[in-house]
């Protein structure tokens, strides 16, 4: 069995050998709404009833293996997109609070998680670092690639 993405559908397609013509014949055996996200490899939850009953043991297997597929890159790209933007909102946060407050509850809990941030970088191999990192120069246009002589070189 193959499983094909085509829109907005999910097509599940089987491919019998066609004696007459002495080849395989791709037919669509059963279709469902294609999801955003697949938070889930239970083929019942995205198949009515009547279309588990007809599918085969080894293509239900296919299809748990192919919606947990789907299912750990989500996962990961969600992962990666919470990464790569944690400075931003850890910024609006400590924008935030000098303006809006926080309760001393809800700061236990921010600290909590500074502390559980802090201790997965250094895990991770990135200790904090005392450096405050350095922002690149830009170079007068113009100037970009020459090589200036020393003061010693120059002719009298």
């Amino acid at each position: 069995m193959q499983i094909r993405e085509q829109g907005q559908q999910v097509q599940l397609i089987r491919s019998p050998y066609d004696s007459t013509k002495k080849r395989c014949i791709q037919k669509v055996a059963h279709t469902f709404k294609r999801q955003y996200d697949y938070s889930s490899d239970d083929v019942n939850k995205y198949l009515s009833a009547e279309q588990v009953l007809d599918l085969s043991d080894d293509e239900k297997k296919h299809l748990s293996d192919w919606l947990r597929v789907k299912s750990d890159k989500k996962a990961s790209d969600d992962r990666k997109h919470k990464i790569s933007y944690a400075d931003k909102y850890l910024t609006l946060a400590a924008d935030a609070i000098p303006s809006d407050g926080v309760s001393a509850e809800q700061a236990a809990k921010i600290w909590e998680a500074i502390e559980k941030l802090s201790k997965a970088l250094k895990k991770s191999g990135h200790p904090k670092s005392a450096a405050k990192p350095v922002k690149a120069t830009i170079a007068p246009a113009g100037q970009v690639g020459l090589d200036l002589e020393t003061p010693s070189s120059l002719p009298p």
